[in-house]
């Protein structure tokens, strides 16, 4: 087998380190949660990143937890489909569920921690979420979509609640709080909080955007209709305080932009409002 020219750096994997082949780089991060790994065209500059991702990622040692499981649940769409799944402090999968339809995102973190619970019984579960914790504690799914579940998905939280009342030992002080603000994501963590508010954000930019267009609109429309009923004896200036009133700064830079096209000849005689140029240009 010929030789790799690219030299592989796992930077979150089962074991970390440098590889000088793709085959024992993808035994290190195939099937793992949260892998982190980058092919480099040197040993030189493969060393180089490892060393500055090792010094710039370090955890504080006086505060991250030493022992101890993540639990973390998903949600596609609210209600949706929902999974969940179980790693240890460095990522690696425990248990990760099935797909499960029409539940919401607190049913799964509630369902993730109780697993958690269940398959661990000494150490601390860590999870990210207040209301999976409280429903816990409360041995109590309190979700008001319970009505609106499927039998599989309701069975499975009747189990989990059965089980929360009957090991009351295994619940008291083993549900952990994850500090994201000190930790950053938790291990177990789907990865996709980035994406819902990356979606969120184009989202809002088109709503912004298509607001902006039918505020151009609007003033093309206005200009056009004064342009084609123009009368010197009759003509009234637009009234400010018409709720189709447009900012006088946006007319002018519309001015601006098409001020090449303009006969300036005829501006120079002819005493336009800038309402009256825009409409000169339509």
């Amino acid at each position: 087998m010929k030789k790799s020219s690219k030299t592989y750096v796992v930077f979150q994997g089962r074991e970390c380190g440098i590889y000088d082949n793709w085959e024992a780089c993808n035994k290190q991060v195939h099937g793992y949660s949260r892998a982190l790994y980058k092919s480099y065209p040197s040993l030189e500059l493969a060393k180089k990143a490892y060393e500055d991702y090792q010094k710039n990622n370090r955890p504080t040692p006086r505060s991250f937890p030493k022992k101890g499981i993540c639990v973390d649940g998903a949600c596609s769409g609210n209600p949706g489909t929902i999974e969940y799944r179980v790693t240890r402090l460095d990522g690696s999968l425990i248990f990760e569920s099935e797909k499960i339809p029409d539940g919401t995102n607190n049913i799964a973190e509630f369902l993730a921690l109780v697993k958690g619970l269940k398959m661990s019984t000494k150490i601390p579960v860590y999870s990210d979420s207040q209301v999976a914790r409280t429903w816990v504690e409360n041995k109590f799914c309190n979700t008001n979509d319970r009505n609106q579940l499927s039998s599989e998905l309701l069975k499975e939280i009747e189990q989990a609640e059965k089980w929360l009342k009957q090991h009351p030992e295994h619940i008291k002080g083993r549900v952990a709080i994850w500090k994201t603000s000190e930790w950053g994501e938790i291990p177990a963590d789907f990865g996709r909080k980035q994406n819902s508010a990356h979606k969120k954000l184009t989202l809002d930019n088109q709503k912004i955007n298509d607001k902006e267009l039918n505020n151009q609109q609007k003033i093309f429309d206005y200009n056009n209709n004064n342009y084609n009923n123009y009368n010197n004896d009759d003509y009234d200036d637009y009234d400010d305080d018409d709720d189709d009133y447009y900012d006088y700064n946006n007319v002018e830079n519309l001015l601006m932009e098409n001020k090449n096209y303009l006969n300036k000849d005829t501006l120079s005689d002819t005493n336009y409002s800038p309402d009256e140029t825009i409409c000169a240009n339509i």
